[in-house]
């Protein structure tokens, strides 16, 4: 199990306290998405791996709508939140749009949003490198 999905409880035991991992997957439903294809552990299976920040967000949104609809429709009244990580960034909020333009046709019961460590602007990106490596010992100040 990925420790990304476990989150910590503080517990009070006898004036001590205890941390506790439980993993989100005990108490709800997780559905993964990698994407785009050829990241990570995914593939296409004609190699062909071009694709850009709207195309990933439609495939993250039809590949929603195939899993409420044809693979688990029980599930698709229940609050449902978007996350993710890093690069997440452009592809959580991407979705969410989409999600919520398509309400009319197709309703999710999206109830929000979470980012951790994302992208959200490449300048500010950019600019903020030299201060992470500063910061981080990579380099000195001569």
């Amino acid at each position: 199990m990925n420790p990304e999905t476990a989150y910590c409880v503080l517990l009070q035991n006898k004036l001590k306290f205890v941390l506790k991992f439980q993993f989100v997957v005990d108490m709800a439903n997780v559905l993964f998405l990698e994407a785009p294809a050829c990241v990570g552990l995914s593939y296409d299976d004609n190699n062909n791996c071009d694709t850009g920040d709207d195309e990933t967000s439609l495939s993250n949104y039809l590949a929603l709508q195939d899993f409420f609809q044809n693979k688990f429709p029980e599930y698709r009244n229940n609050s449902f939140f978007i996350t993710g990580e890093s690069y997440g960034g452009i592809y959580v909020p991407t979705l969410a749009v989409r999600v919520l333009k398509g309400q009319d046709t197709f309703p999710i019961n999206l109830q929000g949003y979470a980012i951790g460590n994302g992208l959200s602007s490449y300048e500010l990106n950019d600019d903020s490198i030299i201060f992470f490596a500063y910061y981080h010992g990579l380099f000195g100040d001569e």
